[in-house]
């Protein structure tokens, strides 16, 4: 049994970037590691297990700050209550073998499972049950080695097409009682999953969606968003080094802007919203419930 794991090991393990640990490490008292004779910090499968809990009860919306005040007051640190999916036995072994037939390259059986997908479960239930856990399920197995690169580009791919085949579907002409929402991602930011899964759900309940994919500029988001007189902006950011930057650049945007994402949950702002720009710490299916709720609110 391994009793001792390097920081290289445990952001493998946890999903949480080398940089966010190290600024915990600074900041707050719930994780200390040693170090080893070399200076190297080593982790125990205790401290994982916290960073574990941590990073399942900043998914409900906690702050950073607020998780360790309550560690600090004395509070036993567990992993959050969440109603079980209704998913039976037979839906299960589908995703399965949808997951597994992608990572297998087998576009035979790929075609099979793909209407089984699509008699089991309508189109927002395959967005929450199947696309968006399986594009996040690609991404740890890859960053654990259980699968290659190229099957994680095949993998994600095939799941980017579906849902942009989503987002492009019909109605194409615009819901006059509905705003416009630009989803996407800022410069440097790669991982585009977030962003189109938000857009794809906004899109079934009749959303004017204008999805321009990853890597954008700053300056290009505000040029496009300016074409709008009703117009929110959706952002999904996975590196924490571009959280801040992107807040200073649309703070004073005259449009509202939600930034959400899986740097963002695991985050230290102290605060929701600044300016124009509204933060969104929650991930999954609450993500986008918060976000409906605001977009409400602003109506």
């Amino acid at each position: 049994m391994k009793l001792f794991y390097n920081i290289r090991q445990v952001c493998k393990i946890t999903n949480i970037p080398a940089s966010t640990l190290r600024n915990w490490e600074a900041r707050y008292e719930f994780i200390k590691p040693k170090r080893n004779e070399e200076g190297t910090r080593i982790y125990t499968k205790d401290d994982i297990e916290i960073l574990k809990k941590i990073v399942a009860n900043l998914k409900t919306g906690l702050t950073i700050g607020e998780i360790n005040k309550s560690i600090l007051n004395g509070d036993k640190l567990a992993y959050p209550f969440e109603a079980s999916i209704n998913l039976n036995e037979s839906n299960i072994l589908i995703i399965e073998n949808y997951y597994r037939a992608l990572i297998n390259l087998d576009l035979n059986e790929l075609s099979k499972q793909n209407e089984l997908i699509e008699l089991s479960f309508d189109l927002e239930n395959r967005i929450d049950y199947v696309y968006g856990p399986i594009l996040e399920r690609i991404g740890e197995d890859w960053s654990n080695n259980k699968i290659s690169v190229a099957e994680e580009h095949f993998s994600s791919n095939y799941i980017r097409r579906h849902l942009l085949n989503i987002i492009g579907s019909s109605p194409q002409s615009p819901s006059l009682d509905k705003p416009y929402i630009i989803c996407s991602t800022p410069s440097n930011e790669l991982h585009e999953g977030g962003a189109l899964l938000i857009g794809s759900k906004l899109k079934l309940l009749g959303f004017n969606i204008i999805y321009l994919g990853p890597n954008l500029p700053i300056l290009e988001l505000i040029k496009t968003a300016s074409r709008f007189h009703k117009c929110y902006v959706v952002l999904s950011i996975s590196d924490p080094e571009l959280i801040e930057k992107s807040i200073e650049e649309l703070v004073h945007a005259p449009f509202n802007v939600f930034i959400g994402g899986k740097a963002v949950s695991l985050s230290d702002l102290d605060f929701v919203k600044k300016g124009s720009v509204q933060i969104i710490r929650t991930t999954g299916r609450k993500s986008f419930e918060d976000l409906l709720n605001l977009i409400s609110m602003d109506n």
